[in-house]
């Protein structure tokens, strides 16, 4: 219900309302709307430093920053969300590792991708938050049982090998390749840059009912996609895709937009 009641996404949280109260929700990356919502009175504010769900958008430097230093000046809790953007999908083992100090969060959130999919959830805290976890006090089904951990173990070592990070860190900068250049193949449907960076992806279209006719498209051709927003297209491939997958799943976007140009 906590992160429910978190989400601005009224899909996941009509079927169980009434949710928790007490939260606010802020346009994200609006540095002075954060600054006017933080307050004396504010536990807490959480973020993704790249969005899944809300359209493959992702925060500067400056907006990072920003929160740090709003959350130190009320004494306030800084959040990120690694669920989706985290654990190498990035690029790096967190996609916040490359910002400065200053820029970094007290608690991280890690699940799915923590156990390859086993339900696994877990958090990453600094010492003065962990000191004011007592024993029982944080507690889930499916938070650290012996063999979730034991996955999680294995796929952290998988995932800090230098050979897959290599691979992760070379197969994206080839998709980054076939992603520049759909603006220039198809500009009545793409006037923006992919978002994202590594292996969570975005592609913004003009028109907010291609994305759909994309998933769906795809999906009998056999590449599997996601919407993101309410205007973005999501690829979220395994970090150990291949070279010649990501040619078939981009020539396959390529095809199915061509056709969707000419309907245009």
């Amino acid at each position: 219900m906590g992160s429910l009641s978190a989400t601005a996404n009224p899909k996941y949280q009509l079927p169980f309302t009434p949710l928790i109260p007490g939260f606010e929700l802020v346009k994200y990356g609006d540095i002075n709307g954060f600054r006017a919502t933080i307050g004396p009175d504010t536990c807490a504010v959480i973020v993704e430093p790249i969005q899944g769900e809300g359209g493959v958008f992702e925060g500067s430097e400056e907006f990072f920053k920003t929160l740090r230093a709003e959350c130190d000046r009320v004494g306030a809790v800084l959040i990120f969300d690694e669920i989706q953007c985290g654990l190498f999908r990035s690029g790096n083992m967190w996609s916040h590792s490359t910002f400065p100090l200053d820029c970094h969060p007290d608690i991280v959130t890690m699940a799915k991708p923590l156990a390859n999919g086993f339900p696994i959830g877990a958090i990453m805290v600094r010492d003065h938050i962990a000191k004011s976890i007592t024993p029982g006090s944080h507690g889930t089904t499916f938070g650290g049982s012996v063999f979730a951990t034991r996955l999680a173990h294995h796929v952290l070592t998988r995932l800090s090998s230098p050979t897959l990070t290599a691979h992760i860190n070379q197969v994206s900068a080839h998709l980054q390749s076939r992603l520049s250049k759909l603006q220039t193949h198809f500009p009545t449907l793409i006037t923006e840059p992919a978002r994202g960076r590594g292996l969570i992806r975005g592609i913004p279209f003009t028109d907010q009912t291609i994305p759909g006719k994309l998933v769906d498209a795809a999906r009998q051709r056999g590449v599997l996609l996601l919407t993101a927003g309410k205007d973005a297209v999501r690829l979220v491939p395994s970090l150990n895709v291949e070279r010649a997958e990501i040619d078939f799943a981009m020539d396959v976007i390529e095809s199915i937009l061509g056709t969707l140009s000419v309907d245009q």
